[in-house]
């Protein structure tokens, strides 16, 4: 459960723990060493001077007593103007000052011994002042004064024996501060080695939880930003901003796994449309071509049929003008006839083909229409995914905002961190783009294919005109062909009774003047056929030509997803 808790902590709180924890550990030590250092320069000070002190007690007392002693004996001055009380009292209050710091018992009854020779000094100087006051002789007095003197010679060697005893315990303790002070030095050494080893177990922490992973990241981002999406998936063990930022780079790569997967099919679903569409107008080109050379045979054909109209209406003229030989024109006639019909024959046939080009040429053009409405459909499945990646790429850029922010705010062993950010934000700038780009290039597909949908209506209503016109071309054939049947007919009835030739020769003219009209109907429409099959032709490029456009736009998309592999 502790572990669940601190791998769910943010680096900032592990930091802060880790940090002060150290900075504790350092304070604290460094307090004790100071302390420990303090207290030993006190205790050696405190030697110092207690030695100082016992050093000043010597020479204080003897000289000065002894002189104030013997001029008052030899009659200089007065008991009461000496300073031997003050003498006594000065080593008094010196005495007691250094009793007071000294530890040691050996150097205390060296003290003690000094304070029971000078109350003897003390009684001496009662005695003297009292032989004085009683006016004794100047031997007792001289007795007295060698005694005095003999007294303050032994306190000199009590102050020696103490400065003596003072130096032994000073030298000691010295000793004892210098091996306490190695035994503390080695203790300290000792914890900051601990705090040292402490250190490097937070800095190899703070690089297995936040440099390697850093590192991990940097290094997928660059093969990323090479257009490898095989790499793997970044792993963290902690849940705090190293790993939610490895958690949303591994969902944003799988994300992003799946849009380029998706478009990548698009593309094949667009490229294969695009074939196909390519195909179908080829094979409108090839109708459009066969629809041309029908429409020129015809032409040709009622050319011909319009020249034999023409003579036939001559012969007609001249059988009006001469009925004798109406019977050789007749049988020419008949012979005209024939192959009127045979000419009008091969006009249906020609134009039952032409029917059946330009029905094959609309089934070809609906089947464009409708893959150009799939098309369309796949083009805007490719914007929705394009949308998605615009949206990934904001997501991005967001957390790599966040996480430059959260760098901000750390110390300034973090700015690897808020370079990975920069780096994060920076590939989601090139996302968004990329998409921005791919979506321009499908705003330019689209607006094509809507301009070859016009363009196939446009073509769709003119063939359906072209179908109405040969429809009516192909009745009127039929015309022509049950005319030139009567005209034979008739032709046989003028050999059979050549007595209603008159009559009948000039309806034969009337019905020869009406072919002549027909069939220059006939020739004004199959032109008309002719123009609007260069037309289709010329949309039909023109489809072509947009459809090459189309696999342009699709191999330019097809290079920008290229680079992920």
């Amino acid at each position: 459960m502790k572990l669940r808790i601190r791998q769910f902590q943010s680096i900032r709180h592990k930091l802060t723990v880790a940090f002060v924890t150290v900075i504790i550990l350092i304070v604290g030590l460094g307090g004790a060493l100071s302390a420990t250092f303090y207290s030993y320069l006190n205790e050696y000070s405190s030697l110092l001077q207690s030695t100082d002190q016992a050093n000043q007690l010597s020479g204080v007392l003897k000289p000065a007593l002894d002189d104030d002693i013997r001029d008052i004996v030899n009659g200089y001055k007065a008991f009461e103007e000496g300073r031997q009380y003050e003498l006594l009292e000065e080593m008094n209050r010196r005495i007691s000052t250094l009793e007071k710091a000294e530890p040691s018992n050996d150097v205390l009854s060296k003290i003690e011994e000094i304070r029971n020779t000078m109350a003897s000094l003390e009684g001496q100087l009662a005695v003297l002042k009292q032989q004085i006051t009683d006016g004794a002789s100047v031997d007792e007095q001289s007795e007295t004064l060698a005694l005095t003197i003999d007294i303050t010679s032994l306190i000199e060697q009590n102050i020696q024996a103490l400065v003596r005893e003072k130096l032994i315990h000073t030298a000691a303790k010295a000793n004892s501060i210098q091996q306490s002070f190695k035994d503390n030095l080695y203790l300290f050494i000792a914890a900051a080695s601990l705090i040292l080893l402490l250190s490097f177990y937070i800095a190899w922490f703070i690089a297995r939880a936040i440099a390697q992973p850093i590192a991990r990241l940097q290094k997928s981002f660059a093969q990323l930003a090479d257009g490898n999406l095989s790499i793997s998936p970044v792993e963290s063990a902690t849940r705090d901003e190293i790993g939610m930022l490895c958690e949303s780079y591994n969902s944003m790569l799988s994300s992003l796994k799946r849009v380029i997967i998706s478009v990548r099919e698009t593309s094949l679903h667009v490229s294969a449309s695009s074939e196909h569409i390519y195909e179908g107008v080829s094979e409108n080109d090839k109708a459009g071509e066969q629809i041309s050379v029908s429409t020129q045979s015809i032409t040709e054909a009622i050319s011909e049929q319009e020249i034999l109209v023409q003579h036939s209406a001559v012969q007609f003229g001249l059988l009006t003008d001469s009925f004798q030989p109406l019977l050789a024109k007749a049988k020419a006639i008949n012979g005209h006839a024939e192959q009127s019909v045979r000419l009008a024959r091969q006009g249906e046939t020609d134009m039952t083909a032409f029917l059946d080009s330009f029905e094959q040429l609309k089934h070809s053009v609906s089947q464009v229409g409708d893959d150009t409405c799939l098309l369309d459909e796949r083009i805007g499945d490719m914007a929705a995914l394009l949308k998605k990646i615009r949206g990934l790429a904001a997501e991005t850029n967001i957390l790599s905002l966040n996480a430059a922010i959260e760098a901000g705010r750390e110390s300034q062993s973090r700015k690897s961190f808020s370079v990975i950010a920069e780096r994060v934000k920076h590939l989601a700038g090139e996302t968004g783009a990329l998409a921005s780009a791919a979506d321009q290039h499908m705003a330019a597909v689209r607006e094509h294919l809507h301009s070859i949908r016009a363009q196939m209506r446009i073509s769709t209503e003119r063939i359906v005109a072209g179908e109405s016109k040969a429809e009516s071309a192909n009745c009127i054939l039929q015309s022509i062909r049950s005319a030139n049947t009567e005209v034979q007919d008739q032709i046989l009835a003028v050999n059979k009774d050549m007595q209603s030739a008159a009559d009948r020769i000039s309806h034969v003219q009337e019905l020869v003047e009406s072919v002549q009209l027909q069939s220059s109907n006939i020739r004004i429409q199959v032109g008309d056929i002719a123009a609007m099959g260069e037309e289709q032709a010329a949309s039909l490029q023109q489809v072509s030509a947009i459809s090459d456009m189309l696999m342009e736009h699709v191999r330019e998309l097809d290079r920008s997803i290229s680079k992920f592999h």
